[in-house]
């Protein structure tokens, strides 16, 4: 026997809110009181929803962006610097020197930052070396490290978004670091 399907709370609010003002009201004589009164509560209760989710969206987002920036200082600080400048530990070994990935939206002409682009360039397994060559191909990378893991979740499927999420998150924080 299958589980009901749950409801996202602020549908479930909703739902209750307008089934209640329905009870309500239709057992209200005069008076008009009443409706305006659960009508209230049921907008208190929907905007108290609505804060809740709400918060819940930016503690995603800051973790997601706290994602990013690990990703960055386990992939990309060894070449590209901790501030993103190109001034890594490993920068003076390379054959080209790494770009400040600070500046990744005034190369491109300004405006939006690139995500799509740049999300590219860091799963580098399409056949375009932007980097002339030396930078990892991080998606390979990625694939592997999601494959090393012996469980039964690892799948696939499951496999391929861990490596897209984790390039998502990585361009995220570079978006972050604009100037």
């Amino acid at each position: 026997m299958r589980a009901p399907a749950k409801i996202p709370a602020p549908a479930a609010i909703a739902m209750i809110c307008f089934n209640d003002t329905r009870r309500k009201t239709a057992h209200c004589s005069g008076g008009g009181n009443r409706k305006e009164e659960v009508e209230m509560r049921c907008f208190i209760l929907a905007a108290g929803a609505m804060l809740a989710l709400s918060t819940g969206v930016a503690l995603a987002q800051e973790a997601e962006a706290k994602l990013g920036e690990q990703e960055y200082m386990i992939a990309c600080a060894g070449c590209h610097g901790e501030d993103g400048k190109g001034s890594g530990p490993m920068a003076e070994l390379l054959v080209i020197n790494p770009p400040d990935l600070t500046k990744i939206t005034e190369r491109t002409g300004g405006g939006a930052f690139p995500y799509y682009n740049t999300m590219i360039l860091i799963d580098g397994r399409n056949d375009i070396r932007a980097h002339g060559g030396p930078m990892p191909i991080w998606g390979d990378r990625f694939m592997s490290d999601m494959r090393a893991h012996d469980a039964a979740w690892v799948t696939p499927e499951s496999v391929k978004l861990a490596v897209k999420g984790r390039i998502l998150a990585l361009t995220q924080y570079l978006a972050s670091i604009q100037q």
